[in-house]
């Protein structure tokens, strides 16, 4: 609990990620990349998207596993245009992709970091806008924010095989930036149900709706600690 990883976006810093350990009192800089989407897959081991140069010269983002404890870090796909990633349940190497194709298309892939096998969960046509993805501690389920025509920005929940086993929407409202909770009884998200954007829960057992956060400027992301007991 002590390494903290947070992203900087501001005028006197490169946007990006930092990695700080912090011992409760003082925090001390580890390492820093121009990266997004940054998850442990272990104790040892963060996943993020970066920018690599592509086979035709050029720029596409790409997956990146770093080991903490060796301090090095290895590009695992080349020219696939990930968008995002999620672990693929608690301490497994597998992980989702979000990735990116030619002509609005794309897909969401279950990728082995140690294996390096793959499969194809679900594919979104260009009617369709899949913007972040998230999976249960367990890994049975994957919670998508999704846009299309009809439904705006919702919801869908996927089991394991990419099968669509929820569809969850909010009239006039976005539901953006899912994660599920420690017990997986939950999806918190972010929307603009009341005008800002701040955190909400959806229970999945009976789709009901709570408000999780109330703040003057808003909140624009929830993450669970490990434990399950407090949201950052």
């Amino acid at each position: 609990g002590s390494l903290l990883i947070y992203q900087v976006d501001d005028v006197d810093r490169a946007s990006g990620l930092r990695l700080v350990r912090w011992d409760g009192n003082d925090s001390r800089f580890l390492f820093a990349c121009s990266c997004t989407s940054a998850h442990w897959i272990n104790q040892s081991t963060l996943v993020y998207t970066k920018l690599s140069e592509g086979n035709d010269g050029v720029l596409t983002s790409d997956l990146f596993p770093y080991n903490i404890f060796g301090t090095s870090e290895e590009q695992v796909t080349f020219d696939e245009h990930v968008r995002s990633v999620s672990p693929l349940g608690l301490g497994s190497s597998r992980v989702l992709l979000l990735r990116d194709h030619k002509g609005g298309a794309s897909d969401l892939l279950a990728y082995d970091t140690i294996t390096e096998s793959r499969e194809i969960l679900a594919r979104f046509g260009r009617s369709e806008q899949p913007l972040s993805i998230a999976a249960s501690r367990d890994g049975s389920r994957i919670a998508v924010s999704h846009y299309d025509g009809e439904h705006g920005i919702h919801l869908k929940v996927l089991d394991d095989f990419g099968d669509v086993i929820g569809h969850y929407s909010i009239p006039t409202a976005k539901m953006l930036r899912p994660q599920f909770t420690f017990d997986g009884q939950y999806i918190l998200f972010v929307s603009n149900l009341k005008a800002r954007y701040e955190v909400y829960a959806l229970r999945l057992s009976d789709q009901r709706v709570f408000r999780v956060t109330s703040s003057i400027a808003g909140t624009l992301e929830a993450v669970p600690s490990p434990d399950g007991e407090f949201i950052a």
